[in-house]
């Protein structure tokens, strides 16, 4: 993953999310060597690449009768 992230900077991308799915967080990247975990019931944000996105991570990790949708 570390060698894809210096690609994905040194190509320009300002900003990459990690999603985990197993536990349930988004590490958000923007540099290859800054980051910051989401959990939820936390939100994830577009910071200043995406200004005014908002996504509540309990409504990406929504879970179904015990089974994620």
């Amino acid at each position: 993953m570390s060698r894809k992230l210096e690609d994905y900077f040194a190509a320009g991308v300002r900003l990459v999310w990690y999603v985990d799915p197993k536990a349930e967080s988004v590490e958000c990247y923007t540099s290859p060597t800054t980051s910051t975990l989401a959990k939820a019931p936390e939100s994830l944000d577009g910071g200043e690449v995406l200004r005014g996105f908002a996504l509540p991570l309990d409504k990406l990790f929504k879970r179904k009768n015990n089974r994620r949708v």
